[in-house]
């Protein structure tokens, strides 16, 4: 089993995936802290999700939340943290952060008949929840990567201001996409949809960037071991 835990969207678990130190987390990517806390707690077994929201999986992840234990993990094997912070805001239902790529509220009818609370968090919510998520992981290495805001997304701009500054003030390392796409340029990293550019996910090039600095981050862990 890997060393590293990765958890975020595909613009960061492809260009981690291959690298033998890194374990993914199987059930689903994680947007916002509050998901990535909930991810950590069911890793551990501290938690799981209702069965009722079961039906509402995409099926890619169906059989694996159906099982339940393919998502425990020894957490105190980990020794460092890959987690990207990509959004704001959270859809919750009782004690359940709805994962955006897990369930399929936005697109299925049928979660109206469950009850879905959506909140943002801010600035200081995610201070607060990245000290959080630190102490209750130990105070393992972590590597942050927020959303690129290439887009001047004011949402983006709250997390890129507030992720940098706690990972300052606790000597974490910390990557903003947005200054690898303004060096290398739109067209080469971002992909394009029929309307224009596509903010949100990442040409093969960028994942070729963006690979090589997760890969060295890992190493210099695993060097001082």
């Amino acid at each position: 089993m890997g060393s590293v835990c990765v958890l975020g969207s595909c613009r960061v678990l492809t260009p981690a995936r291959k690298n033998k130190e890194v374990v993914v987390y199987p059930g689903g990517r994680t947007h916002t802290l509050q998901q990535t806390l909930q991810a950590i707690q069911i890793m551990s077994g501290e938690v799981s999700v209702p069965k009722k929201l079961i039906k509402y999986v995409f099926v890619g992840y169906r059989k694996q939340w159906k099982k339940r234990k393919s998502f425990l993990l020894n957490l105190d094997k980990i020794k460092a943290y890959v987690i990207e912070i990509s959004s704001l805001k959270n859809y919750k239902h009782e004690d359940s952060d709805l994962f955006l790529h897990s369930l399929i509220y936005f697109a299925d009818l049928r979660l109206k008949s469950i009850d879905v609370v959506s909140y943002k968090d801010s600035y200081d919510d995610i201070q607060n929840n990245l000290m959080r998520l630190w102490n209750r992981l130990g105070k393992k290495p972590f590597l942050l990567v927020s959303h690129n805001n290439m887009a001047s997304i004011p949402e983006r701009k709250i997390i890129i201001d507030a992720v940098s500054h706690w990972a300052k003030i606790n000597n974490q390392s910390f990557v903003d996409p947005t200054k690898i796409i303004k060096k290398h340029g739109i067209k080469k990293c971002l992909d394009k949809i029929p309307k224009g550019t596509d903010y949100n996910h990442y040409t093969s090039y960028m994942r070729s960037l963006l690979k090589p600095m997760i890969n060295e981050w890992i190493c210099n862990l695993t060097a001082r071991d």
